[in-house]
This record gives structure tokens, sequence and C-alpha cells, in this order.
């Protein structure tokens, strides 16, 4: 009963591995279904690798825990006397990752009766212990603790576990040194903080440590130092600032750093102002405003820059309200004019009528000069109307050809206008 439920277990662990296993064959895959959890998002091409780096080793994290899963199975029907299930189960998991080095062993191992099983443990150990004495440690420490998993009581193998596991320190003391001297700090950092594994309160360790993690914090700020300097003499003073923000985050404690950052700031926050002013004389006050808000995000004193806002504000404002004034006092001048034109009218027919037949000649004459003033008259605000027209003013456009009308029934011109007019009217309801 126990071992069809351990079967069972693993068949469902198994199925989910070579289904993940199947998934993440194809990276192009992989790669588009990112776009439901943010890559689009991501401008900059660094990101977006780096997004991907993380992706697939969380994939290959859950790999391996599965993985560890199933081997846990092949562990426990090995020691219950099942090598062939053992080893079926270890054959699947090398199918799913060749390089998985217990599964690799467990196959070795695990033959059709326990004479076999124990000549191959024997020869396993034998193996192993070679590598031990070759200085390959980790690997050796790897494969003794798979042997004495297999083999529980096997007192030779967990004495070496034991003894070869005391070595490990060194083993990691000695690969730090090499990568050290190779030029590979961070390597070495890592395998200092392995060897601090086996020695915790190890003085030496962790002064080596210290020493390393404030080497590469410097050289890392020196080399974020040298590209912001190299961008500020190209010209790119942003891309100069956002470097050497990065850098003083690596180590704000860098007063160097902080002069600089602090002078680059100012520089940019200047070169915004100045720009914004020049906008602001050329009347372009939506751009001078862009300007200084950008100017903002780089001032330790904000609220002068919001006061260069305001005041832009202010100024658009003002002017805003002098056009809306002249244009009423355009308006107004106009409506007195037109008042002026038709008393003139008036008084002219009513002196007409007395004047009678007697003075019809004078009164042609007069009615020719006014005739050629309406004219004139007409002209004007048939020009009006265009200027409305051009600028999308409809209503007033057809304001003025209807005076013009009034003015001068026979312009052709005038006509063609407010024929024109209506049409665009009658469009747009």
């Amino acid at each position: 009963m126990k071992k069809t439920k351990v079967i069972f277990v693993f068949s469902m662990i198994l199925y989910s591995a070579v289904c993940y296993s199947q998934k993440t064959k194809d990276d192009s895959i992989a790669f588009l279904s990112l776009g439901n959890v943010g890559l689009d998002k991501l401008n900059d091409v660094e990101e977006k690798k780096k997004f991907l780096e993380t992706v697939y080793l969380e994939k290959q994290k859950i790999q391996d825990y599965v993985l560890k899963r199933i081997i846990d199975n092949a562990y426990e029907l090995y020691r219950q006397g099942d090598y062939e299930g053992a080893k079926t189960i270890a054959q699947k998991v090398l199918s799913i990752d060749p390089s998985f080095e217990e599964a690799r062993i467990i196959a070795n191992v695990s033959g059709s009766s326990r004479k076999s099983k124990r000549i191959s443990i024997d020869e396993q150990l034998s193996e192993t212990l070679s590598l031990y004495q070759k200085g390959e440690i980790l690997e050796a420490y790897k494969r003794m603790g798979v042997i004495v998993k297999l083999s529980p009581s096997n007192e030779k193998a967990k004495y070496w576990y034991k003894k070869i596991e005391g070595d490990l320190k060194n083993y990691y003391l000695l690969k730090a040194d090499e990568s050290y001297k190779s030029g590979d700090k961070k390597k070495a950092l890592s395998f200092y903080y392995k060897a601090l594994e086996y020695s915790p309160k190890d003085e030496e360790i962790l002064s080596n440590i210290t020493k390393l993690e404030n080497e590469i914090r410097d050289e890392t700020v020196g080399a974020k130092l040298k590209e912001a300097l190299d961008l500020y003499a190209s010209g790119k003073l942003e891309d100069s600032y956002d470097v050497m923000k990065k850098a003083l985050s690596i180590n704000p404690n860098d007063e160097k750093m902080q002069k600089l950052f602090k002078e680059l700031r100012g520089e940019i926050e200047t070169k915004y102002i100045e720009d914004g002013n020049s906008y602001y004389k050329k009347k372009n006050y939506n751009e001078a405003i862009k300007l200084y808000t950008k100017a903002m995000q780089y001032s330790e004193n904000p609220a002068k820059i919001e006061k260069y806002i305001n005041n832009v504000k202010m100024t658009m404002k003002k002017e805003e309200e002098l056009k809306k004034k002249r244009e009423e006092e355009r308006i107004r001048k106009e409506e007195e004019r037109k008042k002026k034109e038709e008393e003139a009218k008036k008084k002219k027919e009513s002196e007409g009528q007395r004047q009678g037949e007697s003075g019809a000649s004078k009164a042609d004459k007069e009615k020719e000069i006014i005739t050629q003033q309406n004219r004139q008259a007409a002209q004007k605000h048939y020009l009006e109307g265009i200027k409305y027209l051009q600028a999308g003013d409809y209503q007033k456009a057809k304001d003025e050809f209807t005076i013009a009308k009034k003015l001068d029934p026979e312009n052709a011109d005038v006509d063609a206008a407010l024929k024109r007019i209506d049409q665009i009217l009658k469009g747009g309801q």
C-alpha cells in the first residue's frame, strides 16, 4: 500500500515536471507570455534582458524543487529494496535534466539484486574518495551525500561525509583566493560566504568579506563616476546625472561624489530656467512652463521655480484679459460706426424727400457719393469677414458679409462669400 502511494505521488509530480520542462524549452514562448506581467512596459533593452534572466532563474528554481521532490521518492524506493523503481525514477529525472548528479548516481547504483547494489555502492564510494584525493572537495561532498542517503547504515560513507564536510571551509577559501587573484572579486566574495557557512564566527573570513565588499563597492562607484564624467563631457547632462545618482546610492557617504552631484544638479536646473526664460520672452508661455517644470525636478528649492511658473500663468491671464477688452472695444466702435451710418442714411433720405424734384440732380450726386462710400465700407466688412472665415469664426464672418451685402447689394464677391458661409454652417449643423 505504501509503495503504491509513493508511485502515485511520484507519477503526479513527474507529470508536472515534464509539463513544466516542455514549457521552458522554447524561450520564444516564454518571452511572448511575459507581456501579461509587464514586459511591454519596460523601455530599456537592458531592463528587458535582466527581467527575462530573472524569470528564467525563477523557473529554474521551480524545476529544481520539483526534481528534488521526485528524487526523494527514488531514495525511498531504493531503501525499500525496489531498485528497479528507483532506477526508473532516476532515469526519468535525467531525461528532464541530464546534469542532475543525484539522479545519475542513483541510476548507476540501482540494480536488480542486493548483490549488484552493494558492489555499485562500493564502486561509487571508491570513485568519490578518488575525487576527494584529487582535490575535488565539493564534487566529492555532493556524491558522498547521495551515498549516505542511499545507504544510511554505511559507516564508512558517513565517516567520509563528515570529514569532507569539515574540509569544505578550506576548499571555499582556496577557491576564493584563486578567484581574487584572477580578478573575479564577485566570485571570490561568493566563495567567502560559502566558507562562512561552515565557520560562522571565523574572524579572518569576516574581515576578508568586509574588505572585499568595500573594494567591489569602490570599484563600482569609480566606474560609475567615470561613466558619468564621460557623459558630462559629451553634453549629456541628464544621463550623467542619472548615472551619478546610481553611484551615490551605492556609496551615499562619498563626499566628492556628493559635491559633483550637487553641482551637476544645479547646472541642469540653471539650463532649464534659462531656456524657460528665453521662451517666456518669445511669449511661448506653454513651452516656458514645461521647461520650468523640468527645472523643478532638479531644484533644491522648488518654491523658487514655482514662482517662475506662477508668473507665466499670471502673464497669460493678463494678456487674455487685454485681448478680450480689445475685442470688446472693437465691437463697440463697429456698432457706433454702423449706427452713425444708419443715422446719416436716414438724414439724407429725409433731406431728399424735402428737396423734391428740384433738387434731384444734387440728390443724385450726393447719392453717388454715398454709394461710393457704401462700396468702400462694404469692402472693409467683406475683408473682415474673410479674416474671420480663415480663423474659423464662421458666425462673425457671416455677420460681416451680411453688413457688406446691405451696403453694396450688387457686390458679387459678397454674394459668393455668403453662399459659402451658409454651406459651412449648414454642414456644421
